[in-house]
């Protein structure tokens, strides 16, 4: 029997991840939100929650996924996918600085470090394969 080269592996590794992206695209409601220009100066991403006093945003989404893209101008930089109640989670157990902004001010937001969404989906993934909930997040 022939042994596997890692590129074997790694092959048949990235096929099912994107089987897995395949599904969440096709299977999925996805919740999309553009960030411009702005997250490249702070390190932070907007995520509106009311917009004149009513749930929005984050608050009423009912996707399964949300998909956060940086852009600079009219480059799309990266795009972001979350479990969209990861998210929630992460933003209710923070303490994160609110904002106005958006049309005339009617829109609130937590501004979230673009660091902590890594460092927390670590602990969550960490979390999910020990069967641990020890998020630090």
């Amino acid at each position: 029997m022939p042994a596997f080269s890692d590129f074997d592996v790694d092959f048949k590794y990235g096929a099912i991840r994107e089987k897995r992206l395949a599904d969440i695209l096709e299977g999925c409601t996805v919740e999309v939100k553009t960030e411009r220009n702005q997250w490249s100066k702070t390190g932070n991403i907007a995520i509106e929650y009311e917009f004149k006093n009513n749930p929005s945003g984050i608050a009423a989404t009912k996707a399964d996924y949300w998909c956060h893209v940086l852009a600079i101008d009219d480059i799309d930089c990266c795009m972001m996918l979350f479990k969209t109640d990861h998210l929630k989670q992460l933003i209710k157990t923070s303490n994160y600085r609110g904002v106005v902004g958006g049309d005339d001010n009617q829109s609130k937001m937590v501004l979230v470090p673009l660091t902590d969404l890594f460092t927390d989906l670590a602990s969550r993934c960490h979390d999910e394969i020990t069967g641990e909930n020890n998020a630090s997040i």
